[in-house]
C-alpha cells in the first residue's frame, strides 16, 4: 500500500519549501552525471541500476546516494514480495547513516539525518501504523511501531539540536563569514529545515501516541505539544490551504491529537474541516495527492461519533463516505476491509453500551456488528481467507475461546485449521506432530460445535460455516464419515450458503470414494451416507457440474439398496443425452420387475395387475431403443428383458403362460453365450407348462435338456439351481416358510438331474466336478429335510476321503457342515458335534461357515442338555466381539437361542 503520509509529506512540505533544480550547462549535457541524471527523470531505473554498475561514479557520495535511490524503488515496487522490499528500506536507511558518519561535516548532513528520520516513520513504520489505523492492529504491530517511532524521535531530536546548534553559531559569525554562509544557502537551508523536522516530528510523536494506552500519563503531553505547535506556534491550520499547501493535513493531524486526548468536539471540528479544505482545493492532482486525507478524516470521524456514543452519526457518516467510493472492486478491498471493520466496532460498542434488559436488540446488534465482514468475506470468496487471517492475528492470544462469540469462534476456528495444516513432522519424534495436529482439530471442532448450539441472531447466520468448518475437521480427523455427514446437511439445510455447493461435491466424492472402495458388507455401512450425499446433490444443487452424471448414480445405488421403486422415478430422470440412457430404461425394466416379484406375494389384484402393465412396457420400451441403437446396453441385457417380459407375464394374475412360452421361442438360440440365462430361460417354461397343465412337458424339459446339450446343461441347471435357492433366500428372509419348502421341492428336482447328469460320462467332469453336483444335491436334500437320504450322501462323500480336515476348502468345509447338519436333522446331535465344533476351531473367523459351524454346536449342546448358563454366556461374548454377528439372518438365530436358554417366552 502507498504511504499516504510519504505522499501528504513529500508533496505538501517538499515541494513547497525546495527549489527548482537549475538548468545543465550546455558542456555537461552529456556527462555520465547528466546521463544518470535523465534516466532517473525518465524512470528507467532497471536500465539506471545497469548503468551504475557498469559505470559508477566516480564521487562515492554520489554513488551511494544513487545506490539508495535504487534500493528505494524495489522498496516501492508492489510486485516484489514484502521481505525483499523491506530488505531493499534497511539497505537504503543504512546508506544514509554510513554518509552521516563518514562525512559529518558534509553540508547535507542534515538532509541526510531528516532522510532517516523519514524512513522510520514514513515507511518502515508504515505497514504497522496501516494495520493499526485501518484494521486495528496486533499487538506486535504496536510493539513494531512504538520501537520504530522511538527511534525516529531519537533522530528528530538530535537533528533539531543540531540544527539549534547551527543555528547559534551563525550569530557568532564576522560579517565577512555571514555574507559567506548567506551566499552559500547553509542558512537559508538551515531555515527551512526547522519547519520540516518539525513538522516531521509531530508525525513520528502521534504514531507514538497510538501505541500508548488511552489514560496512559505519557499520552497527554506529546499530544497538546501536537495541537499547541499545529495552532499556535506554526499556524499551520489556520494559514489557508491555497497559501500554505498543508493546511489540510494539519487540520487532520490536530484533529486526530485532539480525539486521542478526549476532546471531542475539537476534533469533530478539525475533522470535518480537513476534508472541506480538500474538497475544495482548484488543482485536480493537488486534491487527488490528498485523498488520504478525506479518508483519514473520515474515519478518524466515525471513531470519534462512536466514543462519545453518536453511534447513529457514527454510521451515517461511514455510509456516505462509502457511497462515494467505487464498486467493490478488487483493488478497492482493503478499503472496504478496513470500513466493515470500523462499522463493526461501532455496533458493538452500541451493543454493548445497551441495559442488561435489552437482550433482543443488544443480539440484533451484535449480528450486525458482524454482518458487514460476513457479507464482504461471502461477496470476496478469494479474499476470505485474508480476512480472517488478519482477524485471527487480531484477537491475539486467546485464554479461553469458549468466551469467544460465534463469529469470532469461527474466527479462530479458521487460524486453528491453518495452524493444523502446517504441522510438520521433524525429526525422529514423528508421533508429537501428529498429536499436535489432532489437538489443533478437536479444539476446532469443539468450537464449530459451540457455534451449531448458539441460537442467538448471530449464531444463527454463522451456522451454516460452523458446520462446513466441522467438516473439515471431521476429515482431517480421518472421520471421513462424520464429514460426509456434515457436508451432506450442509448442502441440504443451507443451500444458499457460499460454500453449500462445494459441500455438496465433498460430500459426494468423499462417499463414492469409500463406497467404490468397500467390500460387500462394508458398503451396508457407507451406502446411506452415499445416498444422502447423492440426493442433496441433485435436488439442491443440481446445477452443480457433478450433478447430471451423477442422476444414474443415484438411482443404482436406490436399486442396490432395494429402494426400488425410488430407483424407478430416478432413473426416469436420466436425460436422452447420457451415455447410459439405454441402460437406465434397462434398469426400469428391472426394477420394475423386482416389485412385481414382491406385490405378487403380498399385494391385491388390482396392484399387481398394474406392476405387470408397467413391468411389461417399461420392457417394451427398452427393446424398441435397443433396436434403434448400437451403444448403451448389452446383448446381455437383451436377453435379460426377454426374461423379464415372459416372467411379468406368468406374474400377472391373469396369467398369460402361452405369451411367456413366445417371448422364449428360440431363447437358446439367440442368446447362446449366455449359459446361465438359459436354466432361468427353462425355469419359467416349466412354470408356464405346468400353468397350462401341460406337466408332461414341464418334466421333459430337464432331461431333455441335458441330452440335446450335455456339454452346457452343467452351467445351464446350475442357473436354474441357483434361481430356485435365491427364491427360497428371499421367502425365509420375508417369513414365508410354505412358499420356501415348495421352492426347495422344485430345486430338489433341478438339484437331483444334476447329480445324476454329472454321473454320466458325457458330462465331461472330472472328480472335483462330480463332487461339487453331489454336495448341491445334499443340501438340496437337507432344504427339503430329507435326513436320512442326505445322511446316506454326506457319509459316501466322508468315505471318499474328503472332507476329513475341517476349513481345508471349500468342498471340504461344505462336506462336513452337511454331514453334521445331516446328523442334527435326524436327531442324533452326539454325532453331528464334533464335526461341527471341528469346523468351528478350524475355520477362519467371522466367515459364514464359522458363524454355521458355531450355531450348530450351540444346538448341538443344546440338546445335549448341556449347562444352559454357559451356553447363553458363550452367545452373548460373540455379540461383544462381533455385533454384526454373521448377518441378520444369523444374528436373529441367535437371538432365538438366546431367549431360549434365557428362560424367556
Amino acid at each position: 500500500m502507498r504511504s499516504i503520509v510519504v505522499i501528504a509529506v513529500a508533496v505538501v512540505i517538499s515541494s513547497s519549501l525546495q527549489t527548482a533544480p537549475a538548468q545543465e550547462p550546455e558542456n555537461e549535457r552529456l556527462s555520465s552525471e547528466a546521463f544518470r541524471r535523465g534516466l532517473k527523470r525518465l524512470g528507467l531505473t532497471d536500465l539506471l541500476d545497469y548503468y551504475v554498475r557498469e559505470y559508477p561514479p566516480k564521487d562515492p557520495i554520489e554513488a551511494a546516494l544513487l545506490k539508495r535511490e535504487l534500493r528505494l524503488n524495489l522498496y516501492s515496487d508492489p510486485s516484489i514480495p514484502s521481505e525483499d522490499r523491506l530488505e531493499a528500506l534497511e539497505e537504503a536507511t543504512v546508506l544514509l547513516r554510513q554518509l552521516i558518519a563518514d562525512y559529518p561535516d558534509h553540508h547535507s548532513r542534515f538532509d541526510w539525518q531528516l532522510d532517516v528520520g523519514r524512513d522510520l516513520v514514513f515507511r518502515k513504520a508504515e505497514p504497522y501504523h496501516n494495520n493499526i489505523m485501518f484494521r486495528g492492529g496486533t499487538a506486535e504491530d504496536f510493539q513494531a511501531l512504538a520501537r520504530i517511532t522511538a527511534q525516529a524521535l531519537g533522530v528528530f531530536d538530535r537533528l533539531i539540536n543540531e540544527l539549534i546548534a547551527a543555528e547559534a553559531k551563525i550569530d557568532s559569525l564576522t560579517i565577512k563569514q555571514f555574507e559567506k554562509s548567506a551566499k552559500s544557502g547553509h542558512i537559508e537551508r538551515i531555515e527551512e529545515l526547522q519547519p520540516k523536522v518539525r513538522y516531521f516530528r509531530l508525525w513520528a510523536s502521534y504514531y507514538r501516541c497510538l501505541t500508548l494506552e488511552a489514560g496512559s500519563a505519557g499520552l497527554v503531553a506529546p499530544l497538546k505539544e501536537i495541537v499547541d505547535y499545529l495552532n499556535g506556534e506554526s499556524k499551520l491550520t489556520t494559514i489557508e490551504h491555497r497559501n500554505s499547501h498543508y493546511q489540510a493535513q494539519s487540520l487532520l493531524l490536530a484533529g486526530m491529537a485532539y480525539r486521542l486526548l478526549g476532546s471531542s468536539d475539537r476534533a469533530e471540528d478539525y475533522l470535518f474541516k480537513a476534508g472541506t479544505v480538500v474538497a475544495a482545493i482548484p488543482d485536480f492532482m493537488e486534491r487527488h495527492d490528498l485523498r488520504w486525507v478525506t479518508l483519514f478524516s473520515a474515519l478518524e470521524r466515525v471513531k470519534n461519533f462512536r466514543d462519545r456514543g453518536q453511534y447513529e452519526m457514527a454510521v451515517r457518516t461511514l455510509d456516505e463516505f462509502q457511497s462515494q467510493l467505487p464498486a467493490n472492486s478488487p483493488d478497492q478491498f482493503s478499503l472496504h476491509f478496513a470500513l466493515a471493520l470500523l462499522k463493526g466496532t461501532v455496533y458493538r460498542a452500541h451493543a454493548l453500551a445497551l441495559p442488561s434488559d435489552a437482550s433482543a436488540e443488544r443480539s440484533q446488534l451484535l449480528l450486525t456488528s458482524r454482518q458487514a465482514l460476513i457479507d464482504l468475506a461471502r461477496e470476496h470468496p478469494r479474499y476470505q481467507d485474508e480476512i480472517y487471517a488478519t482477524l485471527f492475528d487480531l484477537l491475539g492470544d486467546v485464554e479461553d475461546a469458549s468466551s469467544l462469540d460465534s463469529f469470532e469462534k469461527n474466527i479462530y476456528i479458521s487460524g486453528l485449521l491453518r495452524r493444523a495444516a502446517e504441522v510438520r513432522v521433524s525429526g525422529t519424534e514423528k508421533a508429537r506432530p501428529d498429536q499436535e495436529k489432532n489437538k489443533l482439530l478437536e479444539q476446532a471442532a469443539q468450537l464449530a460445535l459451540a457455534v451449531l448450539q448458539d441460537d442467538s441472531a448471530l449464531g444463527l447466520e454463522l451456522r451454516p460455516e460452523a458446520l462446513f468448518n466441522l467438516a473439515v475437521c471431521r476429515y482431517e480427523q480421518d472421520r471421513v464419515l462424520e464429514a460426509i455427514e456434515q457436508f451432506s446437511t450442509l448442502a441440504a439445510n443451507h443451500p444458499d450458503f457460499g460454500k453449500s455447493r462445494q459441500a455438496a461435491g465433498y460430500a459426494v466424492r468423499l462417499s463414492e470414494s469409500l463406497y467404490n472402495r468397500a467390500t460387500s458388507s462394508t458398503r451396508r455401512t457407507v451406502r446411506p451416507f452415499y445416498l444422502e450425499a447423492l440426493r442433496n446433490l441433485l435436488n439442491f444443487h443440481r446445477d452443480s457440474d457433478l450433478a447430471a452424471p451423477r442422476q444414474f448414480t443415484y438411482a443404482e445405488v436406490l436399486q442396490e439398496d432395494g429402494r426400488h421403486r425410488e430407483a424407478v422415478e430416478q432413473y426416469a430422470m436420466v436425460q436422452a443425452d447420457d451415455p447410459r440412457y439405454l441402460e437406465m430404461l434397462f434398469r426400469i425394466a428391472e426394477c420394475n420387475l423386482y416389485l412385481l416379484r414382491k406385490i405378487a406375494v403380498e399385494g391385491e389384484r388390482r396392484a399387481v395387475t398394474s406392476q405387470a402393465s408397467l413391468t411389461a412396457d417399461s420392457v417394451a420400451r427398452f427393446q424398441s431403443k435397443f433396436n434403434d441403437s448400437d451403444t448403451g446396453a448389452s446383448n446381455r441385457q437383451l436377453a435379460e428383458s426377454h426374461l423379464f417380459a415372459a416372467e411379468a407375464n406368468m406374474l400377472s394374475p391373469t396369467k398369460y403362460p402361452d405369451r411367456a412360452l413366445a417371448t422364449l421361442k428360440g431363447f437358446e438360440s439367440r442368446f447362446v453365450d449366455e449359459l446361465d440365462l438359459l436354466g432361468k430361460a427353462m425355469r419359467i417354461r416349466i412354470l408356464a407348462y405346468q400353468a397350462l397343465g401341460e406337466l408332461e412337458q414341464a418334466a421333459a424339459i430337464i432331461p431333455q435338456y441335458l441330452k440335446q446339450d450335455p456339454q452346457n446343461a452343467g452351467a445351464t441347471l446350475q442357473g436354474l439351481l441357483n434361481t430356485f435357492k435365491d427364491e427360497i433366500a428371499q421367502a425365509e428372509d420375508a417369513g414365508q416358510t410354505e412358499q420356501a419348502q415348495r421352492k426347495a421341492e422344485d430345486a430338489l428336482i433341478v438339484a437331483r438331474a444334476l447329480h445324476t447328469w454329472s454321473k454320466q460320462s458325457a458330462a465331461g467332469l472330472d472328480n472335483a466336478g462330480r463332487l461339487a453336483f453331489k454336495l448341491e444335491y445334499g443340501e438340496a436334500l437337507l432344504r427339503t429335510r430329507r435326513a436320512g437320504e442326505a445322511l446316506e450322501l454326506f457319509r459316501s462323500v466322508a468315505g471318499d476321503g474328503l472332507g476329513k480336515k475341517a476349513g481345508g476348502g471349500n468342498e471340504s468345509g461344505r462336506a462336513l457342515l452337511g454331514l453334521a447338519q445331516a446328523y442334527l436333522l435326524d436327531n442324533n446331535p452326539r454325532e453331528a458335534l464334533p464335526y461341527f465344533s471341528r469346523l468351528y476351531r478350524d475355520t477362519p473367523e467371522d466367515t459364514d461357515l464359522w458363524w454355521r459351524s458355531f450355531l450348530g454346536e450351540i444346538r448341538c449342546r443344546i440338546a445335549l442338555d448341556q449347562d444352559r448358563r454357559t451356553l447363553y454366556n458363550l452367545i452373548s461374548q460373540k455379540r461383544v466381539f462381533h455385533p454384526q454377528m454373521g448377518g441378520p439372518k444369523h444374528r436373529e438365530q441367535f437371538e432365538q437361542l438366546r431367549t431360549e436358554l434365557s428362560g424367556e417366552s
